[in-house]
């Protein structure tokens, strides 16, 4: 295993968890862990207290994830290659870091709805004009172009170099060759389209700047991906080395982390900043947002909403469309597993 592979090992936990560190500064400023408190309750001694344990908790976290890459990538014997060495100490450490945020958010979250406001003290539902198109999507239009222009070249590259051979000298079909780069075009379109369902979620005040700057991360995050599955792409024609080899790895990883840093950089430079006050809200109660993260409320006329913790949309399931999109969602998904497998294949 080469020095920059046993690095990045590290690397990508680090940055998943300061990710999660930063959660709590990405969420919208009028909920504490998803709960509505009062005014000033998160700055109070005991509103730090939580925060604090939510930080050593993802802290803890992270550590644990480290060191089970260490177990992992520097086996004593007879372990794995580095390569699916690799894999296995990704997988692992971002569980790890993943159910230990989960668990430490629902303590804090737990310790936050002792001092929730009443019901008495909140708006009603209620759901404002909805914004144009233009008002919500990033600008100028044609940064929406970038995303796609990595893997629409590896599809021009692979055209141009004509039918490719496999190792036996016959020629690869075409669902080999261009399944990948397809199957990427796809995932680009269906993350796309969830810019224009800004247009759809309950608007507050300030909330304008706050959902374009949601989906401004969206569309960096779009150019990572399409970057990366325009190097895959390419692995059909230079091999396998291309992908898992010591290049391909590095460049890999190097977009893996520019995608968990992109709202990161956004953070540090302010775009999620909003004005409000708790006692805004978010006009939907407690109740309805199960463990903090899934909102069900059927009395709700929104179908869509920000979440309570981190940036985002979610559905509110308590109305039959959600399901209709989720099934939706679901089947492209399922198809584009399945081009891939035909692809392998």
């Amino acid at each position: 295993m080469t020095l920059w592979m046993f690095g990045s090992a590290y690397l990508v936990p680090l940055a998943i968890g300061g990710l999660m560190l930063a959660m709590p500064g990405l969420s919208r400023g009028s909920t504490f862990f998803a709960v509505t408190v009062p005014a000033g309750f998160a700055e109070s001694d005991l509103g730090q207290a939580i925060r604090r344990r939510y930080l050593a908790g993802v802290i803890a976290a992270t550590l644990i994830a480290l060191a089970a890459v260490s177990i992992i990538v520097t086996p004593i014997t007879g372990g794995l290659a580095p390569e699916p060495a690799m894999t296995v100490a990704h997988t692992v450490a971002v569980l790890i870091i993943t159910f230990g945020a989960l668990g430490t958010f629902l303590h804090c979250r737990g310790r936050a709805l002792a001092f929730r406001r009443s019901d008495q003290a909140r708006r009603a539902i209620e759901l404002l004009p909805p914004d144009r198109l233009v008002d919500v999507v990033p600008r100028p239009l044609g940064l929406h172009l970038l995303p796609y222009l990595p893997v629409l070249g590896a599809i021009a590259w692979l055209a141009a170099r004509g039918p490719i051979p496999a190792p036996d000298g016959a020629p690869i079909g075409f669902a080999a060759t261009y399944g990948a780069p397809l199957s990427m075009l796809g995932t680009l379109v269906l993350m796309h389209l969830v810019m224009p369902m800004a247009l759809l979620i309950r608007r507050l005040p300030g909330h304008r700047s706050r959902v374009r700057a949601i989906n401004r991360m969206l569309l960096w995050m779009m150019v990572c991906c399409g970057l990366l599955g325009g190097w895959i792409s390419l692995g059909v024609l230079y091999g396998e080395r291309w992908i898992t080899g010591g290049p391909g790895a590095t460049v890999q990883i190097l977009l893996i982390l520019g995608l968990l840093a992109v709202p990161l950089v956004m953070r540090w430079r302010g775009r999620f900043d909003r004005p409000g006050h708790p006692d805004e809200g978010d006009r939907s109660p407690d109740a309805a947002w199960k463990l903090g993260m899934v909102y069900f409320n059927p009395d709700d006329p929104a179908l869509w909403l920000e979440k309570r913790f981190g940036v985002g949309y979610t559905l509110n399931f308590g109305r039959p469309m959600a399901w209709v999109i989720v099934l939706g969602l679901l089947g492209a998904s399922v198809l584009m597993i399945a081009v891939a497998v035909v692809a392998v294949r």
